[in-house]
């Protein structure tokens, strides 16, 4: 682990894991064996990632996020996928084995992703677009800027 890292109780972080300087671990994850987390990434609560993963710098996920790795479970051979850097992934997203995520996009709450986001997509449900990040950061700042945070 790098400067800057905080990690809180409960976690089971495998020794193997490599997480980036000024990244925040929050409390009650599992982070597997082999998995890489950049700098400068949060991590809320309660999230699942497998096995093998790589997540990018500057990654939001939020709390109860699981990323698969194995696509026919239980299985002898695993896959696991990417977040690219500056990904917003959504509280309650389950994100399926060998999928990237690609840069600047946002995964929507509860979202179950099975294919691959392109990057700066803004994707829902069952991983379909509904914008581009620009237009999610607008709709960001009108909401914060409304008064009614």
């Amino acid at each position: 682990m790098r400067e800057g890292v905080v990690i809180y109780v409960g976690d089971y972080i495998h020794e193997s894991a490599r997480i980036g300087r000024g990244t925040k671990i929050a409390a009650g994850h599992d982070i597997g064996r082999d998995v890489e987390i950049g700098e400068n990434c949060l991590i809320e609560c309660h999230v699942s990632i497998s096995n093998g993963w790589k997540i990018g710098n500057n990654v939001f996920i939020g709390p109860g996020v699981h990323f698969a790795n194995d696509p026919y479970p239980p299985s002898k051979v695993l896959l696991p996928g990417v977040v690219e850097d500056n990904c917003v992934i959504c509280m309650g997203a389950n994100v399926g084995p060998g999928v990237t995520i690609g840069e600047g996009a946002v995964v929507g709450m509860g979202a179950n992703i099975r294919h691959h986001v392109e990057s700066e997509s803004v994707v829902v449900g069952d991983g379909y677009e509904i914008y581009k990040r620009d237009e999610f950061e607008w709709r960001k700042l009108e909401y914060e800027s409304s008064g009614t945070v």
